[in-house]
């Protein structure tokens, strides 16, 4: 049996967690969503079984986002888990996160996301080296840490990891664990470009507070 709960609230009709669009195929899903935000809509489907999502509070979807519990010519999802927390701003188009198979995709507080953002966490096909026939692409949790600015056009994929206070930069592949915090990360993978660095929100200089920088929370 599937399980639905909207702001804190067990719901049967999914045309009750207003914004979401959900459809599930699939046994002993559990989905724990919260109200946010914003015009755009949220469009959840999954294909699998004993998978988990959870949205947090104050969120804000300017446009539509799709998270997708997809299964493979050979697999489907089976205890996959997608979190993301609360106060995250995502402000751009086409923005989709693929589930893993059984694996992770973490998401933090606070992170302001562009457009054409995929955080892919699966390998749906194997590679293997010719001569070990050991599994070369294996997966991994995708997972993002707070307050962090991501531009347009970013990959995200397994074993990708980035820490807090930080901005990963336009078109960038991040397919690795750069966990440091207030850097510029950039590139294909990502390489650190910049350290000690901070971001805001606010499109302003004169309104940033550089001691608590309390507009990087700020829409």
């Amino acid at each position: 049996m599937n399980k639905v709960f909207y702001n804190d609230k067990e719901i049967e009709n999914f045309d009750n967690a207003l914004g979401y669009i959900i459809t599930i195929n699939g046994k002993n899903n559990k989905l724990y969503l919260n109200e946010f935000q914003g015009p755009g809509k949220i469009y959840i489907y999954i294909d699998g079984d004993n998978c988990n999502l959870k949205i947090g509070k104050n969120n804000i979807i300017k446009n539509d986002i799709g998270i997708n519990f997809w299964d493979t010519a050979t697999n489907r999802p089976f205890g996959s888990y997608i979190s993301i927390g609360d106060n995250n701003f995502f402000n751009g188009t086409n923005n989709s996160i693929i589930a893993p198979l059984s694996t992770k995709i973490i998401i933090g507080d606070g992170n302001l996301f562009a457009g054409n953002i995929i955080f892919w966490g699966r390998n749906d096909h194997i590679i293997y080296d010719k001569n070990t026939k050991k599994r070369i692409n294996i997966d991994y949790d995708i997972i993002i840490g707070n307050s962090n600015w991501i531009c347009q056009n970013v990959s995200f994929l397994p074993k990708g990891a980035i820490g807090n206070n930080s901005v990963v930069a336009y078109g960038s592949i991040v397919n690795k664990a750069i966990t440091k915090n207030n850097v510029i990360l950039a590139g294909s993978p990502i390489r650190i470009k910049k350290k000690h660095i901070n971001w805001s929100r606010s499109s302003d200089y004169e309104q940033i507070d550089f001691e608590s920088n309390v507009n990087i929370l700020k829409k």
